[in-house]
This record gives C-alpha cells, structure tokens and sequence, in this order.
C-alpha cells in the first residue's frame, strides 16, 4: 500500500497558488504543484520512494500539465526494484497514452497477463500495471474493475481521450477521500488530511465505485460523466443452498468456507519483503496465523523464497491483558517466532493526538482499538517488517460481536452483518489500514476476499449464523460458531481447541480491561462538567454523548479545523460494536453511552 493523490484542477483554481499557498510568487499554480503539497501530507504512507506526472517542465505550463497531475508516495511491498509510481505507458511513438497511479496489490495480476494479455512482451514494472494494461487493451474500464482481484484504489489517465477513470476496492480496504474546492476543482487523496484545507466538502469515495470524468472547456473544469457502484460482495456465483435450512451445517459448507479463506490467504502472501502476522490470541488472528504458517512452510519445503525460517507474529496489550495470554499460546502452536509489546495506559494516553490525526476521525470505539494498534504498527516497522497478516471482518461476516446474542432471528442477524459490512470503511477497514500505515506498514485482510465473501454472504447461509441452541455434537452454539466448526479439525488443528472455541474480546477490551478506564478517567479529569454541558453549542454535528468523545473531538479539531474535516466523519450510537439500527432490539442499549463489548456483561466472561 502507498499514498496517492490526483489533481483535477478547474481554471479558475490555477490562479490562486499564493492564497493556497502553494507559491511564494505571484505565478498560477499548476495542477502539479497542488499535486506535490498535498502529497507531502502522505509520506508516512510510502517512506521509499515519491513520483509525480507530469515531471519536471518549465513554466509556463501547458494546458494539461496546468489541469491533471498525480503524486505517489511509495511503500515498496511488490517489485521494489521496479514498481515505481505513477505509471507512465507510451505508444510506439513514445507519447503517452495512459498514466496510472494505485495504492494497493492485484493478487491476481499473473492469471490476467496470461488471459488477456498475451501479446504483451514488456517486462511488468508493477503488480498494479495490469490496470493499465487490462484498460488499454479492453477499453471498458468497468470490466477491468470486475476482473481484478485485490485491494486498490487508484486514478487513471488516458490521454487521448481525456478521460480519468477512478476506482476503488469492493471492501474499501484501501482508503480514498474525493474533495470539491469551492472552484470546482476535485481533489483525490489516500487520506483526508491531504486536502481538507482547500476544499469546501471532503468524503471517502465509495467502496466499489466506478468514476469516470471528462474535461468541460466550456466551463473550465472537470465534470462527472459517469458514477456506478460494483456490489460488496457478488454472491450470485454460489447461489444454492446445499443444506436444509435450520439444519446442522454440512461438511460442505464448512469445507468451503475454510477451502476459500486458505486461498484468501495464500494469494496475500505475495510479497517481496518480509512479512508476519498480528496475533490477538482471538479466533479471526490466530486462524490467519496458522494458515499463514502452513503455507509458509510448504513453500519453504519445495524450494520457493522465503525471508524466515518462520514466520513472525506480534502481540500487544497491558501487562496481563487477556490477548498477551492467549497470542502466546496461539504462537507456541502453530510455530511462529513471536514478539509480545507490553504499553501503559500513559503510553497510550500520550499518544492520542498522533492517532487521531493518523486515523482521521473521533469515533469512540475506533480510537479506543486503533491506539494499541498504532503503537504496536511502530515496534513490527522498527523490526524491519513491512507487511502483516491480520483476522478483520470476520466479526461481521459471521456475527462474531457479543450483542449478536441478542438478535431476534436469524435473518435479522444476517441483515446485521449486512449492515456492519456495508460500514467496514468507516470502522474497522479505516482502523486496520491507517493505524499500520501510520509507520509505513502494509496490513492486508484475507477474511475481506471477495471469494470468501461470495460464498460466506449468500442468504442462505442466515440459519447457521444463528447463535442459539446446540450444534449437531451437543455443544451450546456461541458466536461465528460456522468459522468454528470450519476449523474444527481434530485430527489435523490449525489452533488450540481451548482457543478455537475462546468467546469474543474487542481488540480494545482484550488488550487490557483497564485501557477503557484509564481513557474515562483521563476524560473525566481534562474535560469539565461545565464544557461538557455546552456540547451541543461547541459541537453541533455529531454532538458528543460523553466526556470521552467530547475529548477526542476536541482533539480531532485541533488537528483538523475545517467544516470538510469533521463532515468526513462517520459515527452513530453504538453498543458492542453494532450498528445504530441494532439498537431497537433490546430497549435498554439505547440508555446505554459506553461502546465497550463488556457492556454485553450478560453474556461477557470476561472480568475487570
């Protein structure tokens, strides 16, 4: 993953570089030299390498060097050697015919070269690249979109057309923000931070969304030709329901579900660096550990490159914390070389305000997981690792949170895990991919695959998803209980049993019970009963339900400021994790102002 940023600059922007300073003269800023400022913003995305098309020229510009430009900030996971960004294709002539820039990996990359693209004799520079070339020799960007398997977002050029295209990944697992000057120029950016200050409106593009954009002489600027949005999850292709309904799950259902997220897995193993996995000692991390360690050693068995003898796992919590525990075990058993991080809560505290900035928002539950995760990002790069392994989404596949518990039936659980996925880059996504990439740390989520979400998504599958009753063995069916079974494989184990079958911990409950408190009580301390009391006045959008939010608010404007910063926010009231719909099943939760999974304290093992 890297950083990218796309100019689409209307003329009436061009002349007003030194008011957004981005000139000391008195010249017209051109697109490029938007492209450049904002770029600076993203380093900590890709630390080894920066690009920008157009390169270098003198002024004055040309039209197009004046309106389209693209910055990329490299993170070398892929090709390091030759991966370079923005992509830049010529004719036979040697003038350009497209210009790519993409922040993500195509797993699929050599299945296409051998499909579509046989003729083609140049050595690929980039995994990416394919795009590009799909493109030029399809010519239907919507088709190339629904060919690629992997986890992108990405602006594409083709000059003879004048004509960008814009993409991004089903899932959102790779971020992109558009913003709209008051010019009407549009501003794409890897994260918000990059281009808030000159825009009036800021949004993350949609996940799955299929851009296509052309130039307006008329009127001076870039219009919107086209907008459509590929589904979440396509689960067409498996359409049959092979069980009976409310029936024990079959051994063919959960033979396809561990069959398709060991492929999930195994393609995002394709790295040209080292790479481990995050090990919660939950049952989504341990599982892509295992299944990362078994495929690691198949590889190293028949002779393929591997940068360790083993793989490395990492852990982080308080001193004590339920996942330090359970990661070691999960670690001693499938074989990792495993490394624990013990934080403070100081630790912790001071560092909020970097997290903040880094994740771009002031959702409670967010801030409260992504700071362990930021701070264990920064040990694993120091460590020389640049790409990890982790066990997000699963939660929201197979309604893996506690008030799950509680859902009225099961179709109404499966429309929640609907809902959940649909929100995964607000929450989750968001957290997971700019709390690593905070360090130039590459994270990638095989429970997110299209193939295993085709599959784990069809409707018929609702009734086994259910968390109540017994399964076929007699055993009190708990959350994910299908992932469960999947992997309950006693003569071969991918996990410990006692793991295997270990309720569900939030990432920022299982670090350690006190994190949560100590993050009250810094709230109750810093912000008074008397500011507290004017939320509404100083926080009218998205007003504050408690101290604590009010405090990363706070923080969140001191960073940001602008109306386009906050607006690109999302939150709503929550509990345990679900959505703001959830709330109707049981009355009492909407009293209840504390996101925490131990709020579930009915069916919570676990004590503080």
């Amino acid at each position: 993953m890297c950083g990218i940023t796309a100019v689409l600059l209307a003329g009436a922007d061009t002349a007003n570089g030194v008011a957004n300073g981005l000139l000391r003269s008195g010249e017209a800023a051109t697109a490029r030299d938007w492209a450049l400022t904002a770029s600076k913003c993203l380093t900590h995305r890709g630390p080894d390498w920066f690009g920008c098309w157009p390169g270098k020229f003198s002024r004055p510009a040309s039209e197009s060097q004046s309106r389209v430009a693209f910055g990329h900030t490299r993170l070398a996971v892929v090709k390091p050697e030759t991966g370079a960004q923005p992509i830049v294709r010529t004719d036979e002539h040697g003038n350009t015919k497209t210009v790519l820039v993409v922040n993500g990996e195509i797993y699929n990359y050599k299945e296409l070269l051998e499909t579509y693209l046989k003729n083609y004799t140049d050595e690929l520079r980039s995994d990416c690249e394919v795009i590009a070339m799909l493109y030029e020799e399809l010519q239907d960007f919507e088709k190339v979109m629904n060919l690629i398997d992997g986890d992108f977002a990405f602006c594409l050029y083709d000059l003879q057309k004048d004509c960008i295209f814009v993409g991004r990944d089903r899932m959102g697992v790779d971020p992109l923000y558009i913003g709209h000057t008051a010019a009407g120029s549009l501003l794409f950016a890897s994260e918000m931070k990059a281009i808030h200050r000159w825009c009036v409106q800021v949004d993350q593009v949609d996940p799955g969304a299929i851009l296509t954009y052309n130039y307006n002489s008329a009127k001076g600027m870039w219009m919107e030709r086209e907008k459509k949005l590929l589904p979440r999850y396509p689960t067409n292709r498996f359409c049959e329901s092979p069980g009976e309904p409310f029936g024990d799950c079959t051994k063919e259902v959960l033979a396809n579900v561990r069959n398709t997220l060991e492929a999930s897995v195994k393609k995002r193993m394709m790295s040209d660096v080292p790479y481990g996995v995050l090990l919660s000692g939950g049952l989504d991390s341990s599982l892509i550990s295992a299944i990362v360690c078994r495929h690691a050693n198949d590889a190293r068995d028949d002779g393929s490159h591997v940068y360790w003898p083993q793989v490395h796992s990492f852990s982080i919590g308080l001193k004590g914390a339920p996942d330090l525990i359970a990661a070691k075990k999960v670690a001693d058993f499938v074989g990792t070389v495993h490394h624990e991080f013990v934080f403070t809560v100081q630790d912790g505290i001071d560092s909020l305000p970097d997290v903040i900035e880094h994740i771009e928002t002031f959702d409670v539950t967010t801030v409260r997981a992504s700071t362990a995760m930021f701070l264990l990002s920064r040990m694993i790069k120091a460590m020389g690792v640049k790409m990890v392994l982790s066990g997000e989404g699963a939660d929201e596949i197979f309604g893996g949170y506690l008030y799950f518990h509680k859902a009225p039936s099961a179709e109404e659980l499966h429309e929640e895990t609907k809902r959940k996925i649909q929100l995964l880059n607000h929450y989750d996504v968001l957290r997971a991919n700019k709390s690593t990439m905070a360090w130039g740390v590459e994270i990638r989520v095989p429970f997110l695959d299209q193939d295993f979400m085709s599959y784990c998504m069809n409707d018929w599958l609702a009734p086994w998803k259910m968390i109540s009753g017994e399964d076929n063995t007699g055993r009190k069916r708990i959350e994910k209980h299908i992932l469960r079974e999947a992997f309950d494989t006693p003569d071969e184990p991918y996990i410990p049993e006692d793991v295997l079958w270990r309720q569900k911990e939030q990432f920022s409950d299982g670090v350690g019970y006190s994190w949560i408190d100590g993050l009250k009580d810094l709230a109750g301390e810093i912000v008074t009963d008397a500011e507290f009391a004017l939320r509404e006045r100083t926080y009218p959008f998205l007003t504050p339900e408690s101290k604590e939010a009010f405090l990363y608010r706070r923080i969140f404007e001191e960073r940001f400021g602008t109306a386009s910063a906050r607006h690109s926010v999302f939150t709503e009231a929550s509990i345990a994790c679900s959505t703001s719909t959830a709330l109707e099943w049981d009355q009492e939760w909407k009293k209840n102002k504390d996101p925490s999974g131990l709020a579930m304290k009915e069916v919570h093992n676990g004590k503080k």
